[in-house]
């Protein structure tokens, strides 16, 4: 029955109707950015967990996506806690962004299972690269920078919910909870509310080989879309596997583990939008230590 049930989760991350793109970031191996948008998963698969993951987006586009993310946790178990912190770094366009999150989770047990209830505090920065950007002519546009801007630092949060048990995992939550507004002059930038879901599964065959499907949506209440991962992983070290995503790439990933504990592992994802013409892709690099 739980092979079944593998199988018909693999088709369902794969095959997943239509469904469009929208304002966070999108990562292809996004498990490892969960403390960014779920803060209850903070301690709660790991007794340790340091994550790097790089994320090198439409490689041969001006102003592509780079995203470098970096978080770490620990589970509490004497307080049935987890505590963590977790920062990225994106650019797009002439747009900068820092954005640093404290995380904190509570762990209720339900005999095998568990419900993991978090919140995230932190402080966002932006910035616009004004020395790059073409300002247009002849009249100027209000809503143009007139030089380097920093905008004042701003107070965002983040909600989750998670069940965990010890082959499916499932989450809801909510980033950017208090909408942060960015000022300038008479114009204003605002984060949206972002709602996310993510649902996986494992199953090992022959003991040896473990079928890890994966799914994560992401919606801004406007837009939505999504992505999919199929790994396997053999003898616990090996792993490699398939992503995709509806409106930007289908790719592969591959990856080591170290003596139970340390992870490297590199993404390629072919872009599969308008882009694909003069993207020459996306690469994904992570660096792990995942101590159980």
């Amino acid at each position: 029955m739980k092979q079944l049930h593998a199988i018909s989760f693999a088709i369902l991350c794969l095959c997943t109707g239509t469904i469009f793109g929208q304002q966070e970031s999108a990562i292809t191996q996004f498990w490892n950015t969960y403390q960014y948008s779920n803060p209850a998963t903070t301690g709660l698969f790991y007794k340790h967990a340091a994550i790097a993951h790089y994320r090198n987006q439409w490689v041969g586009v001006n102003g592509a996506p780079n995203t470098l993310s970096a978080n770490y946790a620990m589970r509490l178990d004497a307080i049935r806690s987890g505590v963590g912190i977790a920062y990225q770094y994106n650019e797009i366009g002439f747009n900068r962004t820092n954005k640093v999150l404290g995380n904190y989770a509570y762990h209720l047990k339900l005999g095998e299972t568990s419900l993991s209830f978090g919140v995230a505090g932190g402080i966002e920065f932006l910035r616009v690269k004004y020395p790059e950007f073409i300002t247009p002519t002849p009249a100027e546009d209000p809503a143009v920078p007139s030089g380097d801007t920093r905008y004042d630092p701003r107070f965002t949060s983040n909600v989750g919910i998670v069940f965990h048990s010890n082959y499916f995992n499932a989450g809801i939550s909510c980033t950017q909870l208090n909408e942060p507004n960015f000022k300038w002059g008479t114009t204003s930038y605002t984060n949206a509310r972002h709602y996310w879901l993510f649902l996986e599964y494992e199953h090992y065959f022959l003991e040896t080989i473990l079928l890890q499907p994966r799914i994560q949506i992401v919606t801004d209440a406007v837009k939505a879309t999504y992505m999919a991962s199929l790994m396997v992983s053999f003898d616990n070290n090996l792993w490699g596997g398939i992503n995709y995503s509806v409106d930007n790439y289908i790719g592969g990933m591959i990856g080591y583990d170290f003596r139970g504990k340390y992870r490297i592992g590199y993404g390629y994802d072919m872009t599969s939008n308008k882009l694909s013409t003069i993207s020459k892709g996306t690469h994904e690099i992570v660096l792990s230590y995942l101590l159980e």
